[in-house]
């Protein structure tokens, strides 16, 4: 408690990722909603958007598809107000996630080329890493295998610059 409320919601958000690998998603929900409410307190615009947006990408994992009708909005407000365009950028690779994983599949590659659109106006690896892992996984449902191979090497080299363990363990 005695941490600035943008450095509370950092930690908030580390505990909570934590808690949703291991597996224990009651206390990543709490830890998330922590985070909100430390990065709301600390009025980071950029704070509450990220807070926002983990908890989303863990609700499109965890959480009955209702729970995102509220949740997403949220979301996408934090995110407008933020007005950074990797964030938006992130926004629309979670929802190609969500539009994945209704069988929306053309929405879902919508929502990628323009995660990556927005990519181009500033530019985050991790992101980008993230939205090949999905455009991958879209390929593969189209059974487009070679298609879905390049996007997968793409995303194992974006790992060369942003170090994410995960990323390369999906692709």
């Amino acid at each position: 408690s005695r941490l600035a409320p943008n450095v509370r919601s950092q930690f908030e958000c580390a505990l909570a990722i934590r808690g949703w690998r291991a597996g224990d998603a009651d206390a990543a929900w709490k830890h998330f909603n922590l985070a909100i409410h430390a990065a709301v307190e600390s009025r980071d615009l950029e704070r509450i958007a990220w807070a926002h947006l983990h908890l989303l990408r863990f609700a499109v994992d965890t959480r009955p598809a209702d729970a995102l009708t509220v949740i997403l909005p949220q979301a996408r407000s934090a995110v407008v107000r933020a007005g950074i365009p990797s964030l938006t950028a992130y926004l629309h690779t979670c929802v190609a996630t969500m539009e994945g994983n209704c069988g929306r599949i053309d929405e879902a590659l919508r929502h990628c080329d323009l995660a990556e659109s927005l990519l181009e106006l500033e530019s985050n690896a991790w992101v980008l890493g993230v939205t090949l892992l999905n455009k991958g996984s879209i390929a593969i449902v189209r059974c487009e295998f070679p298609k879905a191979a390049n996007y997968f090497h793409s995303a194992i080299a974006q790992v060369d610059v942003n170090g994410s363990s995960r990323t390369h363990a999906g692709a």
